[in-house]
């Protein structure tokens, strides 16, 4: 953190300004997930008021280059003293402008919650968080490894003996054999459908509840928070993080806080 050469007032204003400041209200719900947080909106609402009758003021000042973007966000009092943090992610490669514009308000909500001490979002690492029993990953095997898709094949019907021709007409030949059938559409997943994702950030924790567990925090290029218990694919998620490349996952969301129980390379 950077600061001025004093911040007494300004500390002093501060202290003042967090006695009527509260937690922002979750108003966005994503529909995929079904979790809920605060916007970038609803954290300025939280602080406006209580900042402006102490002399405070907040600016987020945007910086970028190839690899990188910035938000440094700064604290101002009228005294002139300042304190100010910044935070930087990895640039997407081929970014698009929503994707410029997501990561920029990810950066900026979570540095000015963090400077403020006020949160957005569900704690998961309180007593509820339950690991979840499942621990065998199911991969989908590469393309070249997999085995050749079966077809059913309908028998034909046998034919009956032909009578003597002395005895009946000649019977009609029979039908030709009904073309093989196409192959069955492959099983759909007992637990959801795939999603495929781009790992901004995850974080290998350890739950606090009676039974401590690890799990992965994980947070998505388009701001949702998800969790994975399964140890046997916390390598393919940091990988994924790692190289900014695209996954597939299957999210049970049966519970508060979504899990990802399965994953699938891009």
């Amino acid at each position: 953190m950077k600061t001025s050469e004093t911040i007494g007032s300004l500390i002093t204003a501060l202290a003042a300004a967090q006695k009527s400041i509260t937690n922002p209200q979750f108003d966005k719900v994503n529909p995929h997930f079904k979790s809920r947080y605060a916007t970038l909106a609803a954290h300025l609402d939280a602080i406006r008021l209580p900042f402006a009758a102490e002399g405070l003021v907040i600016s987020q000042p945007i910086s970028s280059d190839r690899d990188t973007i910035t938000v440094t966000t700064r604290i101002s009092h009228k005294s002139g003293e300042w304190i100010e943090e910044s935070a930087t992610e990895p640039r997407p490669e081929r970014c698009t402008i929503q994707q410029f514009g997501s990561i920029c308000s990810y950066l900026r909500r979570y540095t000015l919650a963090s400077m403020v001490s006020i949160t957005g979002e569900d704690d998961l690492d309180g007593e509820e968080v339950v690991a979840p029993t499942r621990q065998q990953a199911r991969y989908e095997p590469h393309p070249s490894q997999s085995a050749p898709a079966r077809t059913f094949q309908p028998r034909a019907p046998e034919r009956e003996p032909e009578p003597h021709p002395s005895q009946t007409p000649p019977a009609p030949k029979p039908a030709p054999a009904p073309a093989p059938a196409a192959a069955p559409a492959a099983e759909a997943d007992q637990h959801g459908e795939w999603i495929w994702i781009q790992v901004r950030f995850c974080d290998e924790k350890q739950s606090q509840g009676k039974t401590a567990s690890p799990y992965l925090a994980v947070k998505t290029a388009d701001d949702q928070r998800l969790t994975c218990w399964d140890t046997d694919l916390f390598d393919v998620i940091k990988a994924a993080h790692r190289d900014r490349s695209t996954i597939g996952v299957i999210v049970d969301t049966s519970s508060k806080f979504p899990k990802i129980v399965e994953v699938k390379r891009g």
